[in-house]
């Protein structure tokens, strides 16, 4: 099992966040889906290089 160290935010979706190597993962399927489909649409409509991630909880 991955190991993460906060809980927050990405494009309005909650998620499990390592901040130790940056790896996101959703808290559910649809968040997971949506959170992958907002990287997509940024990496491929935008020259966004980094992702604002708000810091819910420490876990």
């Amino acid at each position: 099992m991955k190991s993460y160290t906060h809980i927050a935010k990405i494009y309005g979706f909650k998620c499990y966040f390592n901040e130790d190597n940056g790896e996101v993962e959703g808290t559910n399927w649809l968040n997971e889906k949506m959170i992958e489909l907002f990287v997509w649409i940024d990496l491929t409509f935008s020259d966004n290089e980094q992702f604002k991630i708000e810091i819910i909880e420490k876990l």
